[in-house]
């Protein structure tokens, strides 16, 4: 989801550039640019929702997605070193 919030974010940013008038050129490339990062957030959210929609099982049945050993191999690497 952090990923699909930056990519939105630039989508976003990049919608607000203008070009200088008579540039048709950076005009054609900016509105390509846009095409294409709607097209990938468009396909960013339609994977999330299926993955979403495939995890949705194993999340009610167990109540977490990941086996607990992995859970705890996870919570070490987040743990802060002692010092």
């Amino acid at each position: 989801r952090a990923e699909l919030a930056g990519l939105a974010d630039a989508v976003d940013k990049n919608t607000q550039l203008l070009t200088r008038p008579g540039d048709t050129e950076a005009r054609r490339i900016l509105d390509e640019l846009r095409a294409r990062q709607m097209t990938r957030l468009k396909n960013y959210r339609e994977d999330l929702t299926v993955a979403e929609r495939d995890l949705a099982p194993m999340l009610k049945t167990r109540g977490r997605l990941l086996p607990e050993k992995a859970m705890a191999e996870l919570r070490e690497v987040d743990e802060p070193p002692n010092e």
